[in-house]
Protein backbone atom coordinates (compact mmCIF):
# COMPACT_ATOMS: atom_id res chain seq x y z
CA UNK A 1 0.00 0.00 0.00
CA UNK A 2 0.83 3.69 -0.76
CA UNK A 3 1.44 5.49 2.09
CA UNK A 4 0.89 9.86 1.55
CA UNK A 5 2.40 11.27 4.60
CA UNK A 6 0.88 14.65 5.67
CA UNK A 7 3.47 17.32 5.73
CA UNK A 8 4.88 17.47 9.16
CA UNK A 9 3.71 19.91 11.79
CA UNK A 10 6.31 22.93 12.37
CA UNK A 11 6.69 24.03 15.63
CA UNK A 12 6.09 28.11 14.52
CA UNK A 13 6.66 30.92 16.74
CA UNK A 14 3.51 32.05 18.97
CA UNK A 15 2.62 35.53 19.46
CA UNK A 16 0.62 37.15 22.26
CA UNK A 17 -0.69 40.62 22.00
CA UNK A 18 -0.28 42.55 25.27
CA UNK A 19 -0.72 46.23 26.14
CA UNK A 20 -0.62 46.88 21.98
CA UNK A 21 2.23 45.20 20.65
CA UNK A 22 2.37 41.76 19.54
CA UNK A 23 5.43 39.68 21.88
CA UNK A 24 6.93 36.77 20.35
CA UNK A 25 8.14 33.70 22.44
CA UNK A 26 9.16 30.20 21.00
CA UNK A 27 6.48 27.30 21.37
CA UNK A 28 7.33 24.08 23.60
CA UNK A 29 9.22 21.80 21.73
CA UNK A 30 8.54 18.09 21.80
CA UNK A 31 11.60 15.70 22.16
CA UNK A 32 11.03 11.74 22.19
CA UNK A 33 7.08 12.73 22.42
CA UNK A 34 7.40 14.79 25.30
CA UNK A 35 6.94 18.48 26.00
CA UNK A 36 9.87 20.80 26.83
CA UNK A 37 9.00 24.35 27.38
CA UNK A 38 10.97 27.07 25.81
CA UNK A 39 10.54 29.80 28.31
CA UNK A 40 13.18 32.81 28.40
CA UNK A 41 14.37 33.47 32.01
CA UNK A 42 11.94 35.52 34.00
CA UNK A 43 9.09 34.99 31.94
CA UNK A 44 5.92 32.94 32.88
CA UNK A 45 3.85 31.65 30.59
CA UNK A 46 0.18 29.62 30.92
CA UNK A 47 0.59 26.34 31.35
CA UNK A 48 -2.14 25.84 27.94
CA UNK A 49 0.44 27.54 25.76
CA UNK A 50 1.48 24.02 23.95
CA UNK A 51 -1.90 22.60 23.82
CA UNK A 52 -2.68 23.39 20.16
CA UNK A 53 1.04 22.13 19.45
CA UNK A 54 0.33 18.77 20.48
CA UNK A 55 -2.73 17.95 19.46
CA UNK A 56 -1.50 18.95 16.24
CA UNK A 57 0.84 16.33 16.30
CA UNK A 58 -0.89 14.15 18.29
CA UNK A 59 -3.61 14.28 14.83
CA UNK A 60 -1.02 13.87 12.06
CA UNK A 61 0.02 10.37 12.38
CA UNK A 62 -3.43 10.00 12.77
CA UNK A 63 -4.16 11.44 9.58
CA UNK A 64 -1.49 9.10 8.02
CA UNK A 65 -3.08 6.01 8.59
CA UNK A 66 -6.38 7.47 7.52
CA UNK A 67 -5.25 7.94 4.08
CA UNK A 68 -3.87 4.23 4.14
CA UNK A 69 -6.70 2.98 4.74
CA UNK A 70 -8.41 4.97 2.21
CA UNK A 71 -5.96 3.67 -0.43
CA UNK A 72 -6.77 0.16 1.23
CA UNK A 73 -10.26 0.39 1.24
CA UNK A 74 -10.03 1.24 -2.98
CA UNK A 75 -7.46 -1.53 -3.53
CA UNK A 76 -10.28 -3.99 -2.08
CA UNK A 77 -13.20 -2.37 -4.17
CA UNK A 78 -11.04 -3.02 -7.37
CA UNK A 79 -10.67 -6.26 -6.51
CA UNK A 80 -14.11 -7.25 -5.10
CA UNK A 81 -15.52 -5.64 -8.30
CA UNK A 82 -12.97 -6.81 -10.98
CA UNK A 83 -15.55 -8.94 -13.44
CA UNK A 84 -15.45 -12.38 -14.26
CA UNK A 85 -13.33 -13.91 -11.32
CA UNK A 86 -12.99 -17.72 -11.48
CA UNK A 87 -13.65 -19.83 -8.02
CA UNK A 88 -10.57 -19.80 -6.86
CA UNK A 89 -9.57 -16.56 -7.54
CA UNK A 90 -12.72 -15.51 -5.90
CA UNK A 91 -11.22 -17.54 -3.07
CA UNK A 92 -7.78 -15.51 -3.30
CA UNK A 93 -9.26 -12.42 -3.37
CA UNK A 94 -11.62 -13.34 0.05
CA UNK A 95 -8.04 -13.90 1.32
CA UNK A 96 -6.95 -10.90 0.50
CA UNK A 97 -9.66 -8.66 1.84
CA UNK A 98 -9.72 -10.29 5.10
CA UNK A 99 -5.93 -9.93 5.90
CA UNK A 100 -6.02 -6.16 4.07
CA UNK A 101 -8.56 -5.53 6.91
CA UNK A 102 -6.80 -7.05 9.51
CA UNK A 103 -3.48 -4.93 8.73
CA UNK A 104 -5.91 -2.11 8.56
CA UNK A 105 -7.02 -2.35 11.70
CA UNK A 106 -3.55 -2.92 13.10
CA UNK A 107 -2.61 0.26 11.67
CA UNK A 108 -5.46 1.93 13.01
CA UNK A 109 -5.07 0.26 16.85
CA UNK A 110 -1.40 2.14 16.61
CA UNK A 111 -2.54 4.86 15.27
CA UNK A 112 -4.95 5.44 18.12
CA UNK A 113 -2.28 4.28 20.59
CA UNK A 114 -0.21 7.04 19.10
CA UNK A 115 -2.17 9.90 19.72
CA UNK A 116 -3.11 8.48 22.98
CA UNK A 117 -0.11 8.92 23.98
CA UNK A 118 0.39 12.57 22.45
CA UNK A 119 -3.03 13.43 24.27
CA UNK A 120 -1.88 12.40 27.46
CA UNK A 121 1.29 15.09 26.97
CA UNK A 122 -1.84 17.45 26.32
CA UNK A 123 -2.90 16.56 29.49
CA UNK A 124 0.61 17.45 30.99
CA UNK A 125 0.09 20.88 29.65
CA UNK A 126 -3.37 21.47 31.00
CA UNK A 127 -2.73 20.25 34.32
CA UNK A 128 0.57 22.26 34.82
CA UNK A 129 3.05 20.53 32.22
CA UNK A 130 4.86 23.34 32.12
CA UNK A 131 5.45 24.52 35.45
CA UNK A 132 7.44 22.62 37.97
CA UNK A 133 6.33 20.65 40.42
CA UNK A 134 6.79 16.86 41.60
CA UNK A 135 3.60 15.55 40.77
CA UNK A 136 4.32 16.90 36.96
CA UNK A 137 7.59 15.73 36.89
CA UNK A 138 6.86 11.97 38.14
CA UNK A 139 3.81 11.88 35.43
CA UNK A 140 6.86 13.27 32.42
CA UNK A 141 8.97 10.51 33.18
CA UNK A 142 6.83 7.94 33.45
CA UNK A 143 5.81 8.54 29.77
CA UNK A 144 8.93 8.59 29.28
CA UNK A 145 9.39 5.39 30.59
CA UNK A 146 5.98 4.20 29.12
CA UNK A 147 7.32 4.25 25.47
CA UNK A 148 10.31 2.44 25.58
CA UNK A 149 9.13 0.06 27.49
CA UNK A 150 6.31 -0.65 25.02
CA UNK A 151 9.12 -0.74 22.48
CA UNK A 152 11.08 -3.22 24.22
CA UNK A 153 8.48 -5.39 24.77
CA UNK A 154 7.79 -5.74 21.04
CA UNK A 155 11.58 -5.85 19.86
CA UNK A 156 11.66 -8.85 22.39
CA UNK A 157 8.44 -10.87 21.04
CA UNK A 158 8.45 -10.23 17.46
CA UNK A 159 12.11 -11.43 16.43
CA UNK A 160 12.40 -13.89 19.01
CA UNK A 161 13.51 -17.39 18.28
CA UNK A 162 13.06 -19.23 21.92
CA UNK A 163 9.03 -19.79 22.66
CA UNK A 164 10.18 -19.35 26.51
CA UNK A 165 10.71 -15.23 26.36
CA UNK A 166 7.36 -14.71 24.30
CA UNK A 167 5.92 -13.95 27.38
CA UNK A 168 7.71 -12.99 30.63
CA UNK A 169 5.83 -13.19 34.18
CA UNK A 170 5.42 -10.20 36.23
CA UNK A 171 8.59 -10.48 38.43
CA UNK A 172 10.97 -11.04 35.15
CA UNK A 173 9.00 -7.99 33.69
CA UNK A 174 9.44 -5.91 36.21
CA UNK A 175 13.35 -6.52 35.66
CA UNK A 176 12.97 -5.01 31.83
CA UNK A 177 11.23 -2.13 33.14
CA UNK A 178 13.99 -1.39 35.67
CA UNK A 179 16.30 -1.80 32.97
CA UNK A 180 14.71 0.43 30.73
CA UNK A 181 13.85 3.19 33.72
CA UNK A 182 17.73 3.35 34.47
CA UNK A 183 18.21 4.24 30.89
CA UNK A 184 15.42 6.65 30.71
CA UNK A 185 16.21 8.13 34.15
CA UNK A 186 20.39 7.94 33.80
CA UNK A 187 21.14 6.13 36.72
CA UNK A 188 21.48 2.01 37.88
CA UNK A 189 19.10 -0.50 37.83
CA UNK A 190 19.34 0.06 41.73
CA UNK A 191 18.38 3.79 42.13
CA UNK A 192 15.80 3.35 39.26
CA UNK A 193 13.67 0.33 41.17
CA UNK A 194 14.11 2.53 44.42
CA UNK A 195 12.61 5.59 42.16
CA UNK A 196 9.91 2.95 40.51
CA UNK A 197 8.94 2.00 43.90
CA UNK A 198 8.30 5.15 45.44
CA UNK A 199 5.49 7.03 45.58
CA UNK A 200 4.24 10.18 43.95
CA UNK A 201 0.61 11.56 43.31
CA UNK A 202 -0.61 11.04 39.86
CA UNK A 203 -3.76 12.23 37.58
CA UNK A 204 -6.28 9.96 37.51
CA UNK A 205 -8.81 8.85 34.67
CA UNK A 206 -11.52 11.34 36.83
CA UNK A 207 -9.74 14.37 35.19
CA UNK A 208 -6.87 16.07 35.96
CA UNK A 209 -7.86 17.46 39.10
CA UNK A 210 -8.34 14.41 40.79
CA UNK A 211 -4.94 12.56 41.43
CA UNK A 212 -3.92 9.48 43.27
CA UNK A 213 -0.95 8.68 45.56
CA UNK A 214 0.48 5.45 44.22
CA UNK A 215 3.63 4.16 42.97
CA UNK A 216 5.46 5.55 39.91
CA UNK A 217 5.97 1.56 38.79
CA UNK A 218 2.21 0.62 38.69
CA UNK A 219 1.37 2.44 35.65
CA UNK A 220 4.67 1.20 33.87
CA UNK A 221 3.38 -2.06 34.94
CA UNK A 222 0.44 -1.80 32.82
CA UNK A 223 2.58 -1.52 29.39
CA UNK A 224 2.25 -5.30 29.02
CA UNK A 225 -1.23 -5.66 29.90
CA UNK A 226 -2.16 -2.49 27.65
CA UNK A 227 -0.31 -4.31 24.75
CA UNK A 228 -1.33 -8.21 25.10
CA UNK A 229 -4.76 -6.61 25.44
CA UNK A 230 -4.20 -4.62 21.88
CA UNK A 231 -3.02 -8.12 20.60
CA UNK A 232 -5.47 -9.97 21.35
CA UNK A 233 -8.13 -7.46 20.10
CA UNK A 234 -6.21 -8.07 16.30
CA UNK A 235 -5.82 -12.13 16.28
CA UNK A 236 -9.07 -12.60 17.84
CA UNK A 237 -10.91 -10.88 15.40
CA UNK A 238 -8.44 -12.53 12.80
CA UNK A 239 -8.58 -16.05 13.77
CA UNK A 240 -12.66 -15.36 13.92
CA UNK A 241 -12.97 -13.77 10.73
CA UNK A 242 -10.94 -17.26 8.94
CA UNK A 243 -13.89 -18.99 10.65
CA UNK A 244 -16.59 -16.69 8.70
CA UNK A 245 -17.41 -15.20 12.17
CA UNK A 246 -17.13 -12.35 14.71
CA UNK A 247 -17.23 -11.74 18.22
CA UNK A 248 -20.79 -11.26 18.75
CA UNK A 249 -21.92 -14.06 16.42
CA UNK A 250 -19.89 -16.33 18.15
CA UNK A 251 -22.68 -18.65 20.07
CA UNK A 252 -21.51 -20.70 23.16
CA UNK A 253 -22.51 -23.91 21.58
CA UNK A 254 -20.20 -23.11 18.68
CA UNK A 255 -17.12 -21.78 21.13
CA UNK A 256 -17.60 -25.11 23.32
CA UNK A 257 -17.25 -27.25 20.14
CA UNK A 258 -14.20 -25.22 19.15
CA UNK A 259 -12.42 -26.30 22.95
CA UNK A 260 -13.56 -29.49 23.03
CA UNK A 261 -10.17 -31.70 22.32
CA UNK A 262 -8.56 -28.51 21.15
CA UNK A 263 -10.38 -27.68 18.13
CA UNK A 264 -9.89 -24.52 17.87
CA UNK A 265 -6.19 -25.58 17.12
CA UNK A 266 -5.86 -29.21 15.56
CA UNK A 267 -9.43 -29.17 13.68
CA UNK A 268 -8.99 -29.23 9.95
CA UNK A 269 -10.67 -25.41 9.66
CA UNK A 270 -9.20 -24.70 13.64
CA UNK A 271 -5.64 -24.86 12.86
CA UNK A 272 -5.75 -22.04 8.91
CA UNK A 273 -7.64 -20.11 11.66
CA UNK A 274 -4.44 -20.33 14.04
CA UNK A 275 -1.90 -19.57 11.20
CA UNK A 276 -4.32 -16.49 10.25
CA UNK A 277 -4.41 -15.27 13.89
CA UNK A 278 -0.58 -15.96 13.77
CA UNK A 279 0.14 -14.05 10.85
CA UNK A 280 -1.80 -10.93 11.71
CA UNK A 281 -0.25 -11.26 15.32
CA UNK A 282 3.52 -11.00 13.28
CA UNK A 283 2.48 -8.01 11.16
CA UNK A 284 0.91 -6.35 14.21
CA UNK A 285 4.42 -6.89 16.11
CA UNK A 286 6.49 -5.77 12.54
CA UNK A 287 7.43 -9.02 12.04
CA UNK A 288 6.65 -9.28 8.81
CA UNK A 289 9.47 -11.24 7.29
CA UNK A 290 8.48 -14.09 8.94
CA UNK A 291 5.24 -14.47 6.66
CA UNK A 292 6.97 -15.85 3.43
CA UNK A 293 4.22 -15.29 0.77
CA UNK A 294 4.25 -17.92 -2.53
CA UNK A 295 6.42 -17.15 -5.68
CA UNK A 296 5.86 -20.10 -7.91
CA UNK A 297 2.63 -21.55 -8.77
CA UNK A 298 1.84 -24.50 -6.12
CA UNK A 299 4.05 -23.02 -3.42
CA UNK A 300 1.82 -21.98 -0.23
CA UNK A 301 2.25 -19.23 2.55
CA UNK A 302 4.75 -20.31 5.41
CA UNK A 303 4.98 -18.42 8.37
CA UNK A 304 7.95 -19.01 10.44
CA UNK A 305 7.64 -18.41 13.69
CA UNK A 306 8.39 -20.31 17.83
CA UNK A 307 6.01 -22.69 19.59
CA UNK A 308 5.66 -19.74 21.80
CA UNK A 309 4.13 -17.40 19.61
CA UNK A 310 1.84 -20.11 18.37
CA UNK A 311 0.81 -20.62 21.97
CA UNK A 312 0.31 -17.09 22.45
CA UNK A 313 -1.86 -17.03 19.56
CA UNK A 314 -4.00 -19.63 21.12
CA UNK A 315 -4.12 -18.59 24.28
CA UNK A 316 -5.84 -15.02 23.25
CA UNK A 317 -8.36 -17.34 21.29
CA UNK A 318 -8.79 -19.85 24.10
CA UNK A 319 -9.68 -17.07 26.49
CA UNK A 320 -12.15 -15.22 23.72
CA UNK A 321 -14.04 -18.61 23.81
CA UNK A 322 -14.32 -19.38 27.13
CA UNK A 323 -15.71 -16.43 27.82
CA UNK A 324 -18.15 -16.98 25.12
CA UNK A 325 -18.40 -20.54 26.03
CA UNK A 326 -19.60 -18.99 29.67
CA UNK A 327 -16.39 -21.04 31.26
CA UNK A 328 -14.24 -17.72 31.85
CA UNK A 329 -16.40 -14.97 33.90
CA UNK A 330 -16.02 -11.45 32.62
CA UNK A 331 -13.88 -8.64 34.28
CA UNK A 332 -12.09 -6.15 32.64
CA UNK A 333 -8.40 -4.84 33.00
CA UNK A 334 -5.09 -5.33 32.03
CA UNK A 335 -3.48 -7.50 34.54
CA UNK A 336 -0.93 -10.42 34.14
CA UNK A 337 -3.84 -13.19 33.38
CA UNK A 338 -2.98 -13.70 29.77
CA UNK A 339 0.63 -14.94 30.73
CA UNK A 340 -0.72 -17.69 33.00
CA UNK A 341 -3.03 -18.57 30.33
CA UNK A 342 -0.14 -18.95 27.92
CA UNK A 343 2.03 -20.70 31.00
CA UNK A 344 -1.16 -23.11 30.73
CA UNK A 345 -1.71 -23.61 26.73
CA UNK A 346 2.32 -24.09 25.94
CA UNK A 347 2.57 -27.76 27.07
CA UNK A 348 -0.62 -28.60 25.20
CA UNK A 349 0.36 -26.61 22.35
CA UNK A 350 3.84 -28.63 22.60
CA UNK A 351 1.94 -31.92 22.38
CA UNK A 352 0.49 -30.86 19.38
CA UNK A 353 2.92 -29.39 16.97
CA UNK A 354 5.62 -30.77 15.43
CA UNK A 355 8.96 -31.42 16.99
CA UNK A 356 11.20 -30.18 14.12
CA UNK A 357 12.24 -27.43 11.92
CA UNK A 358 10.48 -28.44 8.48
CA UNK A 359 7.57 -26.94 7.15
CA UNK A 360 3.97 -28.76 8.46
CA UNK A 361 0.87 -27.32 6.51
CA UNK A 362 2.17 -24.13 6.19
CA UNK A 363 3.68 -23.67 9.36
CA UNK A 364 7.47 -23.74 10.21
CA UNK A 365 8.77 -23.67 13.84
CA UNK A 366 12.11 -22.24 14.09
CA UNK A 367 12.81 -23.98 17.58
CA UNK A 368 11.05 -26.76 16.58
CA UNK A 369 13.75 -29.01 18.09
CA UNK A 370 14.01 -27.77 20.99
CA UNK A 371 13.43 -29.65 23.78
CA UNK A 372 12.60 -27.19 25.87
CA UNK A 373 10.69 -25.10 23.97
CA UNK A 374 7.55 -25.48 26.29
CA UNK A 375 9.77 -24.73 29.17
CA UNK A 376 8.61 -21.77 31.51
CA UNK A 377 11.99 -19.71 33.05
CA UNK A 378 11.84 -19.31 36.68
CA UNK A 379 11.25 -15.43 38.57
CA UNK A 380 13.68 -14.16 40.65
CA UNK A 381 12.77 -12.14 43.83
CA UNK A 382 9.88 -10.04 42.79
CA UNK A 383 9.72 -6.77 44.41
CA UNK A 384 7.78 -5.35 41.73
CA UNK A 385 4.72 -3.58 43.31
CA UNK A 386 1.61 -5.56 42.76
CA UNK A 387 -0.46 -5.27 39.35
CA UNK A 388 -3.55 -3.86 41.01
CA UNK A 389 -1.43 -1.20 42.92
CA UNK A 390 -2.68 1.92 43.20
CA UNK A 391 -5.53 1.00 40.53
CA UNK A 392 -7.13 -1.07 37.53
CA UNK A 393 -6.88 -4.47 39.09
CA UNK A 394 -8.04 -6.95 36.25
CA UNK A 395 -7.12 -9.62 34.38
CA UNK A 396 -5.88 -9.10 30.82
CA UNK A 397 -6.71 -12.52 29.84
CA UNK A 398 -10.51 -11.11 30.04
CA UNK A 399 -12.23 -10.56 26.93
CA UNK A 400 -13.95 -6.77 26.71
CA UNK A 401 -15.73 -5.99 23.22
CA UNK A 402 -15.79 -2.76 24.40
CA UNK A 403 -12.57 -2.11 26.42
CA UNK A 404 -10.63 0.78 25.21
Amino acid sequence: MMSDTPPAVSASTLTTERSGSTASRSAPSVEGGVLHAQVPAGRVISPAAGVGEAVARGVAPLRAELQRVSTTLGELVDLINHPRMGHETLAHGHEGVVMAMTVVRGDMSKAFEDLRVKFEDVRTVVSGGLLSSDKDDAFIKINEIKRPSRARLVERVGPTSVSRVVSLSTALSWLEYVSVSAGVLGTDDASASEWLLGYADLPTRKGTSAVKNVRRGTPIMRVKGHAMHQWKEVVTAAYLSSLGMTRESITAAIAQHLLTNMGYLVSVRGFPAILRGTEAFLLLLGAGERVVQPTNAGDRKTINCTMGHVALVCSFVRVVLEVAAGLRPFRGGVGEGIHDVWVEELPRVDNELPRDAAEHDGLRLVDGADLCRAEVPEDGDDDSPAEGDGGDDGNGANYSAGAQ
